[in-house]
C-alpha cells in the first residue's frame, strides 16, 4: 500500500525451471502478462538416424542454447556425385534466417558455403550440392550454426550426448 492507497494487484511468481525438454528456466512478463524464456539448453543431441536419401555419418549432433542452433556432421559420406537433401531440421530447432557461420572441421573436398543451403521452400532441410566431389573420397566434417524464433521444443529430437551443463 504504496502512499497509503491501494493499487491493482500484480502477478509474482520466482522463476519457473522445466526440465521436460532439456533446460528452460522462465520468469514472469509483468508487461506481457505471460512467461518468458530466459534461459534454454536442450544439451547435445544424437540425430544421425534422421539423415536423408542414403546419406551416413559418424555422427550428427544438434544443440539449442537461447535462440542459438548449432549442427555438427562428423564424417559425412554421401551417397553419390549429385546433390542431395540430407537432414530435416526438428521442431524447435529451425532456422528463421540462413545460417549465420559455417565451419569445416575436416574437409576432404572444396566444400563452401554456397554448397550447403537450407532448402529454398523448405527451410528446415538442409540441401547438399556437391561440387567436384567423386565417391570415394571419403567423408567431411562440418557445421552449421544459426538462430531460430521458434517456440522451445516440447520433446527432443534423437538421444542426449552427455548431459547440460550447470553454468
Amino acid at each position: 500500500m504504496p502512499g497509503g492507497n491501494w493499487q491493482p494487484w500484480r502477478a509474482f511468481t520466482a522463476q519457473r525451471v522445466d526440465q521436460t525438454a532439456g533446460r528452460a528456466i522462465y520468469t514472469w512478463d509483468d508487461v506481457n502478462g505471460r512467461e518468458q524464456l530466459i534461459y534454454g539448453d536442450t544439451g547435445w543431441r544424437e540425430i544421425a538416424s534422421d539423415l536423408l536419401n542414403g546419406v551416413t555419418a559418424s555422427y550428427v549432433r544438434i544443440r539449442r542454447l537461447g535462440s542459438l542452433v548449432s549442427l555438427v556432421f562428423q564424417n559425412v559420406v554421401p551417397p553419390g556425385t549429385s546433390s542431395v537433401d540430407f537432414i530435416s531440421i526438428p521442431t524447435g530447432f529451425r532456422p528463421t534466417n540462413h545460417p549465420a557461420a559455417y565451419y569445416p572441421t575436416r574437409p576432404a573436398l572444396s566444400l563452401t558455403y554456397q554448397n550447403l543451403l537450407l532448402k529454398p521452400g523448405s527451410p528446415d532441410v538442409v540441401a547438399l550440392t556437391l561440387n567436384g566431389y567423386a565417391s570415394g573420397h571419403g567423408g567431411f566434417s562440418f557445421g552449421l550454426s544459426w538462430t531460430t524464433a521458434d517456440a522451445w521444443p516440447t520433446s527432443l529430437p534423437g538421444s542426449a550426448n552427455g548431459s547440460i551443463p550447470n553454468n
